[in-house]
């Protein structure tokens, strides 16, 4: 049974259901996604630079990490209320019940055979660094992916986005740790107050895949407003207001 609850602040409001109840409004939102990270470094890389083929990796990738996950301790899927862009994030190590040896056999048909053996990697090597971090440095929410449907991108709508789940961590005191393999994403991500943990690469030709973390404000500093990403994303959030007026941070 999904539980769903509307929370003010920020002016805008702040709506999430846990559990999932709707599957189809999950998988657009999934869509969305994958969509936007289908010519990204690493999925063109092991699709053999197949657009399409990238976005059902993606895809099928996201679904399994939220399938491992049944009954989740907090909401997984956030997103504006016009499903313009959406985001995965888990708490690690609470709901990230991920079973990689299945997931692998499922993605298997979705990539040649070569390519697979460079996802099974890229896949153990994530899942060890995201365990050694959380033995360092304790639980953490855990940035899957995050997209914007085309028609708007370059709007600041995903920096709006990014700017909601950075509360949610300065609140929880937690940090955000994601990858990324393309430099317009880490440069973005690191304007938003993420820095440069680690970097590494399954193969000598394939994209480097860039670890980044961001530390959670001061509770202080939130109270006062100034807890969200740093950098030039208040500006950025401030833009997709203008724009986009109607649109409010929603999770699933």
């Amino acid at each position: 049974m999904a539980i769903v609850r509307v929370l003010e602040g920020s002016g805008s409001a702040l709506a999430f259901a846990q559990g999932g109840a709707d599957h189809g409004s999950a998988m657009q939102l999934l869509s969305v996604i994958a969509q936007a990270l289908s010519q990204e470094g690493v999925g063109m890389y092991l699709t053999r630079r197949n657009c399409e083929a990238a976005s059902r990796l993606w895809l099928e990738m996201l679904r399994l990490t939220l399938a491992g996950s049944a009954s989740p301790s907090h909401p997984q899927i956030y997103f504006l209320s016009d499903q313009s862009v959406a985001a995965v994030m888990q708490r690690y190590p609470e709901d990230a019940h991920w079973h990689r040896n299945t997931a692998l056999l499922r993605l298997a048909k979705l990539v040649p055979w070569g390519k697979w053996r460079a996802l099974r990697e890229a896949l153990m090597a994530r899942d060890k660094q995201m365990a050694a971090f959380a033995d360092s440095h304790g639980p953490f929410l855990h940035l899957v992916a995050l997209g914007c449907a085309p028609a708007f991108r370059g709007c600041g709508l995903g920096s709006m986005l990014l700017d909601r789940l950075c509360r949610i961590a300065d609140q929880q005191q937690r940090e955000i740790y994601t990858e990324c393999s393309s430099d317009a994403a880490r440069k973005w991500l690191k304007k938003s107050g993420f820095f440069e943990l680690l970097c590494h690469s399954v193969r000598p030709h394939a994209p480097v895949i860039y670890v980044l973390v961001r530390r959670p404000a001061p509770l202080e500093q939130h109270g006062n407003g100034g807890g969200g990403v740093g950098g030039s994303s208040g500006s950025a959030t401030e833009q997709a207001k203008v724009q986009r007026p109607s649109a409010s941070v929603r999770t699933r």
